[in-house]
């Protein structure tokens, strides 16, 4: 009894295993840890692939659209749900809208994308969702040095 019960909650885990949907966007896949970036070489053809993925912070927007920062060149790239690439965020620079360094990324409120540029700047940059540059919130001291 107890070898056919097993058998029975086995088959049950192996259905539900086979039945579970695939993610279906790039976002899902993110959710679940099933992501592998790599440089697509038609996009940026003189663009070596470790320099693309140099220091690169994730974060996803409630319609799916993914964020990723990098370091080397001073910008966040925007891809869409599918990881179609759809726009460059930000150069390099100290004025509004300009990027040292981007770091930690989070979207705020679903609205806005929200990028730490804690090593050199301390400070915070804020664009929407499309890239727009909206304000910078200076921290006032680098967030790696704990509170006095």
């Amino acid at each position: 009894m107890k070898a056919r019960a097993i058998v029975i909650l086995l088959t049950a885990v192996l259905l539900a295993t086979a039945a579970a949907p695939a993610p279906k966007t790039l976002a899902d896949r993110y959710r679940t840890g099933q992501i592998l970036l790599r440089a697509d070489e038609d996009w940026m053809p003189n663009l070596p692939a470790d320099l693309f993925f140099e220091s690169g912070n994730i974060a996803v927007a409630p319609d799916g659209s993914v964020f990723v920062s990098n370091g080397k060149r001073h910008t966040i790239f925007k891809f869409d749900a599918s990881g179609k690439f759809i726009k460059v965020i930000g150069r390099h620079g100290q004025g509004p809208g300009d990027l040292t360094n981007p770091g930690h990324l989070s979207i705020l409120d679903g609205k806005y994308l929200v990028v730490g540029e804690f090593a050199t700047n301390q400070r915070i940059s804020i664009f929407d969702l499309d890239g727009e540059f909206v304000k910078i919130v200076t921290t006032g001291r680098y967030t790696s040095v704990p509170s006095p």
